[in-house]
């Protein structure tokens, strides 16, 4: 009777031993994923060496409230300059190489939608596009200086990126527009369970987030107004199914481990007392 259980309970170890490595590489094969390609041509020959692609047409972007703008007035005195732009002189004792002395010599946009700039006077700019407040405020600068040149720009606006990015976080920008090749290099890429078909993006608007989605495996993104990402952007990176494997996977090996081992150990002590 002994012999007969020692036999089976080789047999057990042997088979045990068989599902750990089994299931090793599983896990192993499980983690070797395909490295992320993005904007892939489908239809391009190896040798094809230039593809042109023209950008999108952007839709102008509208300001809301708590928005940044720069505005510099540029004349040939200096004394008239300095009346129109005050804080100019303080800011760029503080000036950073990441532009943020713009918040200190910038003008945000009110909780009524206005900005009130000194000497020109206030300007209701929610709702406005760059280049609409541009003409406001060099018509009112007109008004008052001859030949005088007005600077506006819309600064330090962040978007921000959740999930499958290398650098989750927002990012602070200084420029008035920005695409989604350069955000993602801006956050270190997508990670390579990301899910590169299926980016969520939630945009604020007047009315609350407006939601789509855009495929960054696809040459033909490129072309897409939704290849520039507006101030206050969310991107959200959902992880692929070969993630949600991965996971269900190494529970598994870490229950088939769990079994091996007791099954060793009984083994071992019963092989002494016989």
């Amino acid at each position: 009777m002994s012999c007969q259980f020692y036999i089976f309970m080789r047999k057990l170890l042997h088979s045990a031993y068989l599902l750990f490595f089994v299931s090793l590489s599983v896990i192993l094969n499980s983690c070797n994923t395909k490295s992320i390609k993005y904007f892939e041509h489908k239809n391009r020959s190896q040798n094809d060496s230039v593809w042109f692609y023209p950008n999108g047409v952007q839709e102008e972007y509208k300001l809301h409230i708590n928005d940044l703008l720069y505005i510099k007035i540029l004349t040939t005195d200096n004394r008239i300059n300095a009346l129109f732009n005050i804080g100019e002189n303080a800011s760029n004792n503080s000036r950073s190489s990441q532009g943020g002395e713009f918040f200190l010599s910038g003008f945000t946009v009110n909780d009524t939608g206005y900005i009130q700039v000194p000497v020109l006077g206030d300007f209701k700019v929610v709702g406005k596009t760059m280049p609409e407040v541009r003409k406001m405020v060099q018509a009112r600068t007109d008004e008052l200086l001859i030949k005088a040149i007005t600077n506006v720009k819309l600064v330090s606006y962040k978007i921000s990126f959740i999930g499958e990015v290398n650098t989750q976080g927002s990012i602070l920008i200084y420029q008035e527009r920005i695409d989604f090749p350069e955000a993602l290099a801006r956050v270190g890429g997508l990670t390579e369970y990301a899910d590169i078909k299926h980016v969520k993006v939630l945009r604020p608007d007047s009315n609350g987030y407006t939601e789509f989605y855009v495929d960054l495996s696809d040459i033909n993104f490129l072309k897409s107004q939704n290849i520039y990402l507006y101030p206050n952007d969310l991107v959200f990176v959902d992880a692929n199914k070969n993630k949600a494997f991965r996971n269900a996977t190494q529970d598994y090996f870490m229950l088939v481990s769990m079994l091996t081992s007791t099954i060793s150990i009984f083994f071992l002590i019963w092989s002494f007392k016989k």
